[in-house]
């Protein structure tokens, strides 16, 4: 028995389809940059826990996945456990400037749970996460995110401590700030 003849129709659907598939195995170029770079940082992050904390293990590692996370949940770009339970949560960066276009900073504080939202005003979340928080950052982005002038800072509300700058990426500890929330 042959092939039922495809007509027309058919066959147009067929390439349509196929060429559907073929679309979506393309990568802009820049985003295999932008996800090289996120892993080389993700490299750092973890050589740097490992020399800190030998004994801890990964519990999450996803890197290259979309933004929309939801504050609150563990959906972090690594996450690791400590022997004593205490977790550490990273987000990696693949900002590249000095400069913030798409918010960053603001996205990785809400998957942290440090702001209930990224609308405006921002609203520190209502309770501290008990977990440790890093972001892992470019040297130009860490430039920008260190400046003490900044908003964000000036509030008193959080602040960032610099906990490793030996490797191309630059890691950066959120901590809660001296000034409480109304």
């Amino acid at each position: 028995m042959g092939m039922p003849r495809q007509t027309g129709a058919g066959r147009a659907a067929r390439k349509q389809a196929i060429a559907g598939r073929e679309r979506r195995k393309k990568h802009s170029l820049t985003e295999i940059i932008n996800q090289c770079a996120t892993m080389e940082r993700l490299i750092d992050a973890l050589t740097w826990a490992k020399r800190k904390w030998p004994g801890c293990i990964v519990e999450r590692c996803h890197p290259t996945t979309s933004s929309r996370k939801q504050q609150g949940h563990l959906d972090n770009d690594l996450v690791l456990r400590l022997r004593n339970g205490r977790r550490l949560r990273f987000e990696v960066s693949d900002v590249v400037s000095s400069l913030d276009g798409n918010d960053k900073e603001i996205k990785d504080l809400v998957s942290l749970g440090v702001f209930e939202s990224r609308a405006r005003p921002l609203a520190m979340s209502k309770s501290w996460p008990k977990d440790r928080l890093f972001l892992v950052v470019s040297e130009e982005f860490h430039t920008r995110l260190m400046r003490t002038t900044r908003h964000m800072l000036k509030t008193g509300k959080l602040r960032y401590s610099d906990v490793d700058s030996e490797r191309k990426a630059h890691i950066i500890e959120v901590k809660r700030g001296s000034k409480r929330t109304p």
